[in-house]
Parts: structure tokens; sequence; C-alpha cells
């Protein structure tokens, strides 16, 4: 950990210097502004990690079902503008979440644009485990609150193919990323002959910070065709490291109309996620 944090730091200075030498050029800009909004519906996999308090022993709990949500954007030359949302019901799980991101973008010098960014993210997942998914218990009632804050900032590396027809950004970032976990375990304890015994509620909340390091990287097919992966690291020394990876995919048929996709997977100490939406994209 101590060799990946001293390598993030070098990073790091590399990105300041390229930011730094931007600030005072007087860029253009030429893009429109514009607007997308997708309606999403998919499929999510959920994976929960945990203790059972009955038996003290670890388990993992996995439920999949279907998602629905919706991805808005707005982009002008400076600033991008977005959130995304979802919600999932099964038998045995219920999540919301919201995701806000923006970005602003300094001037544009010598192929370079340096960008500063934050994004807030707060999920929150109940579950409701059977005696099936909890041996030793009766059932298990676990509501988790996740709010993650995520501060950034890098530099666009554009114009890297001398080609009008395809485009490639590549934007390597470093940033503060904070994540706040709030946990409520309740049970009605083991069944005693004709009755529940021993039941229990306990709550806690947990405080992390990291350090994050990433990249992200946008291909543009003639405007008709638009991929975008991002993918960062949480960084903490004596801690090991998780990361997240968010993928879109455009195609538009016209100026106003195309097909969005969003592919998302997440992995922290207690739990990763995955999730696939896609839907119809509207552009204003």
């Amino acid at each position: 950990m101590i060799n990946s944090l001293k390598i993030a730091v070098v990073i790091v200075l590399i990105l300041t210097g390229s930011f730094w030498s931007c600030l005072s050029y007087a860029g253009e800009t030429e893009m429109k502004p514009m607007f997308i909004f997708s309606p999403m519906a998919g499929w999510v996999k959920n994976k929960v990690m945990f203790v059972n308090p009955g038996t003290n022993e670890r388990q993992t709990f996995i439920d999949e079902s279907p998602i629905y949500g919706f991805d808005l954007v707005y982009i002008s030359p400076r600033i991008v503008l977005g959130a995304t949302g979802h919600r999932n019901d099964s038998a045995a799980v219920s999540e919301r979440g919201l995701l806000w991101h923006g970005n602003y973008f300094f001037n544009r010098c010598h192929g370079m644009q340096p960008t500063v960014g934050l994004a807030i993210e707060n999920i929150s997942l109940y579950s409701q485990l059977s005696s099936a998914d909890v041996p030793g218990l009766v059932s298990l009632d676990a509501f988790n609150d996740i709010m993650s804050t995520h501060a950034t900032a890098g530099v666009v590396f554009d114009d890297l193919i001398p080609n009008e027809l395809v485009k490639i950004k590549l934007t390597p970032f470093a940033g503060y990323f904070n994540e706040k976990v709030r946990a409520i375990i309740s049970s009605p304890g083991v069944r005693v002959g004709a009755s529940n015994r021993f039941g229990f509620e306990a709550e806690s909340t947990v405080n992390l910070d990291y350090l994050s390091l990433g990249a992200k990287i946008e291909l543009d097919l003639h405007h008709f065709l638009k991929l975008d992966t991002k993918v960062y690291y949480r960084l903490k020394s004596g801690a090991k490291t998780y990361y997240t990876l968010r993928n879109r995919i455009d195609f538009f048929f016209s100026r106003k109309f195309g097909v969005s996709a969003k592919i998302d997977y997440f992995r922290d100490k207690y739990e990763t996620n995955l999730f696939i939406m896609a839907g119809p994209a509207l552009v204003f």
C-alpha cells in the first residue's frame, strides 16, 4: 500500500503541473450546449457480505432483480452537470440510489484542459432475510444508508488521434473520496418453543476517507457513437484497495434521438454492486 501511495503522490504532482500551466491561457470553445434525458430499465446484482449475529460466521447474500431508473446530463463548453437515479425491488431487497455529478472545465491549451469535479451519491439498501438466509435466527432485517462525496481534479488530453471522424480524450485525475455508512440490523431472535427469544437491534456508523486515483476515456465516432469509461481506485494506508467502474454508451440515430446504456460496477468491504441499464436518449 505504501508503494501505491507513493505512485499516487507522483501522479498528483504531474497532474498539478499540467493543471496550473493552462489556467492563464485564453482558450476558445466551440461546442454548443445540449441536454440529454434517458429513461432506463435493466438488471442489477447485489452481493452483500456480513457476519451472522446468530452464529458469528461470515455469510454472503446475493440478490438479482430488475432495475428502473433515469439518466440526465447537461453539457456545455465549460460545465457538465448530471444525475442518475435507480430503484429495484425484489422479495428480499429494496434499493434506492441517486448520483449527482458535475465538472467545470478551464481554458484549453496545447491539447490539455484542466478540470475539477464533484460527485455526491446516496444509496439506501433494505434487506429482509429469512431463516434460510441466516441460519440460527428467525429472520434478519438490515438497513444500510451509504452517502459518498468525491471531489476530483484532473487534466483532459484531447486530439490523441489526428482524425476528424474519431476523437479520443483521456482524463487522468486524483481526488478525495469520503464514504459514510449507517447500518441498522434487527432480528426477533431465535425460535424457542412457540415464541421468539433474544431479539435485538443494533445501529452503527462508519466514516471512511480515501485518496482516489483514476482515469476517464472518451471515444467519439463521428458524433453518432460515443463511448465513455471511467475507473477510479480508493486508496487508504493499511486498507484494501477497492475500485469503481462506470461505463456509458450512446448511439444516436439523429441529432435528437438515440439509445443509451450504462454499466456500473462498485465494490467495497461489505457490498458488491453490478447494474446494467438501457433506454432511449432524447436530446434537447
